[in-house]
C-alpha cells in the first residue's frame, strides 16, 4: 500500500510515495503552479549507495588532528554543532564589545 508523505526540498514541495519504508515515487505538491522536474530525482537520491546515511565527523577534528571521517550518532553530531554555535556566539559578543568599547 502506498502512503503519501508531504515533504519539501530546496527545489520545492512534493508528496513522497512510500511503500514499505522506501520512497518509490513523488508527486508534485498539488498547489504548486510550476513544480520542478528535479523532484523526480528524490527516490534515487534518498536510496543512493553514495548517500551519507548518518552524521560523519573528521576523527582528527575530535582529537585535534586530521584523519578520515568517522560515523557519530545524531545526538553527538547535534551536541558538536550546538557547542560550536555557542563558541561562535561567545566570540561574536566578545568582538562586538571590543569594537564598541574601543
Amino acid at each position: 500500500m502506498t502512503k503519501l508523505v508531504r515533504n519539501h526540498a530546496h527545489w520545492g514541495a512534493f508528496l513522497a510515495e512510500v511503500e514499505d519504508g522506501r520512497v518509490v515515487g513523488v508527486r508534485p505538491f498539488e498547489h504548486d503552479p510550476d513544480p520542478s522536474p528535479m523532484i523526480q530525482a528524490v527516490p534515487a537520491a534518498v536510496h543512493s549507495q553514495t548517500r551519507i546515511a548518518q552524521p560523519m565527523v573528521r576523527e582528527g577534528w575530535l582529537r585535534d588532528g586530521c584523519k578520515p571521517f568517522v560515523p557519530v550518532s545524531w545526538e553527538r553530531a547535534l551536541d558538536l554543532v550546538a557547542s560550536r554555535a555557542s563558541q561562535a556566539e561567545a566570540l561574536r559578543r566578545e568582538m562586538a564589545s571590543a569594537c564598541f568599547l574601543g
